[in-house]
């Protein structure tokens, strides 16, 4: 999974030796989150006609508390990506009777690969499933309303 990707990736210019790959992320194509520990910043790639982009360079991780970024181990991972659409579909039909309009799927390390799934539904439902990506278990689900998201008060003057 990813290998050929990843070895396009791994054999650019754009690369550094000191980066290493953290996290995948699908929304319309994939893109490959890479961190380097020294400077505590990712650089996101994709392969866009057959040639390697950077998307995002020098960022900052997303973090709530800060913690170390695991590198994402595929020597791990035994369920691959459409095994894990197909039981999340098969979710969404039959516990929740909705379908999804978006999707947005990314994999992840923390201890275990897993993956992390959000399903947008036309009701404005956001289902988010988290997979162990080794064993196929649902680790978490929850299914929520878009409108239960706060929005910052569009009166506030920071942005």
């Amino acid at each position: 999974m990813f290998e050929k990707e990843i070895q396009k990736i791994e054999q650019s210019k754009e690369y550094g030796k000191e980066l290493y790959l953290t996290s995948c992320f699908f929304l319309q194509d994939w893109q490959f989150t890479y961190y380097n520990q020294k400077t505590k910043k990712m650089k996101t790639f994709a392969i866009v006609n057959d040639e390697v982009k950077v998307l995002e360079q020098n960022t900052e991780p997303f973090q709530k508390e800060e913690k170390i970024i695991q590198k994402l181990d595929f020597t791990q991972i035994k369920v691959p990506f459409q095994e894990v659409l197909i039981l999340i579909d098969n979710l969404m039909s039959s516990k929740y009777r909705q379908t999804a309009t978006q999707r947005i799927v990314s994999l992840h390390q923390e201890n275990i690969p897993f993956w992390n799934i959000t399903y947008i539904t036309a009701s404005l439902q956001i289902l988010n499933v988290k997979v162990n990506a080794i064993t196929a278990e649902i680790i978490s689900e929850k299914m929520q309303n878009a409108m239960d998201f706060k929005v910052k008060d569009l009166n506030q003057k920071d942005f």
